[in-house]
């Protein structure tokens, strides 16, 4: 496919102009000569400041800046209003108090050149009061994992427009998780990739006016939950990695197998020998690839390894994973 364009989409509500500067800076920064269009969404701000920032600032000849005027509604409305007004192909966010990393859009070109990916994520390095910094990545999503806890922030995160156009915005009805909210719903449908760079910083500190430092989050929270555990069950994946299965003789595995079955965990298994000596009929999938393939493959929570023999074989390739 030819190289995607970005659409960045920055809500702001009363900020500081040091704050908006560095956000929109970092924008202008970025390492990457694609075509992208930057959207301001002033969500009826009323400071002084902040309106002096918006109606005297003049942004470079060559970038495309749109600044859109709303009342005020929230940050769910702001986005919405950003999404129905973009232009490009891939959505991006960033949030007036944090700043994008310069490689951001530079490595999201590489990956949305694969027309397969609708959406990805990377990491964050969190800007601690005293300065410093802790990186935080999930390299392996699952949706049991992100029903449990929000661990992708929206200023990391990317999306096809397409999936806004499939299956709506933001929730207005909702003053915080939004993002949460958006997240189970479009990676229900089409799981993000996981990419592990630096790709903002984020500035965790109480002075400033953020959504997360003054808005209750029990019955946010509570909503949230409602709408997706009725078809999201967070379980456990469990690959065995065996000699050989489906073996007749190893009966005591299988009565393993089938207990973690009736308990909810979801089963595969790996094999070395891929032509068992005694055969059985079996309903569990199977891997007869390589184990890495098959680690890479499958992504479980936990491997399971009957023999010290096989996990001394493998050793390298699971201490890869």
């Amino acid at each position: 496919m030819d190289s995607p364009l970005f659409s960045v989409i920055l809500p702001i509500f009363n900020r500081s102009t040091a704050l908006i500067k560095r956000a929109v800076n970092s924008v202008f920064s970025q390492e990457c000569d694609e075509n992208w269009e930057l959207i301001i969404i002033d969500d009826g701000s009323y400071e002084k400041e902040t309106l002096n920032y918006l109606e005297s600032t003049v942004f470079p000849e060559n970038c495309t800046v749109s600044i859109i005027r709303i009342e005020h509604g929230g940050v769910s409305k702001a986005r919405n209003a950003g999404l129905e007004a973009s232009k490009r192909d891939i959505i991006t966010y960033i949030d007036s108090d944090n700043e994008w990393m310069p490689q951001y859009l530079r490595r999201l070109v590489e990956e949305y050149k694969n027309s397969e990916i609708k959406a990805v994520y990377t990491g964050w390095d969190y800007v601690h009061d005293s300065g410093e910094t802790s990186y935080v990545f999930e390299s392996r999503f699952t949706m049991a994992k992100l029903l449990e806890t929000n661990f992708i922030d929206m200023g990391v995160y990317s999306h096809k427009k397409s999936l806004y156009t499939k299956y709506g915005g933001f929730d207005e009805k909702l003053t915080r998780l939004t993002d949460w909210d958006l997240l189970l719903k479009y990676s229900h449908f089409h799981e993000p990739k996981p990419l592990d760079i630096i790709g903002q910083k984020y500035y965790k500190t109480a002075k400033y006016k953020r959504i997360s430092n003054t808005t209750s989050i029990k019955y946010n929270r509570y909503m949230v939950t409602r709408k997706y555990t009725t078809y999201i069950k967070p379980t456990k994946k469990i690959l065995y990695v065996l000699w050989h299965y489906d073996q007749l003789s190893e009966t005591y595995i299988q009565w393993e197998i089938n207990y973690m079955r009736s308990r909810g965990v979801d089963v595969e298994v790996w094999t070395e020998s891929i032509i068992p000596a005694s055969p059985v009929d079996t309903d569990i999938k199977i891997h007869k690839k390589s184990l890495k393939e098959t680690l890479n493959e499958v992504k479980p929570d936990i491997i399971h390894i009957h023999w010290l023999t096989i996990y001394a074989k493998h050793l390298p390739d699971l201490i890869a994973y």
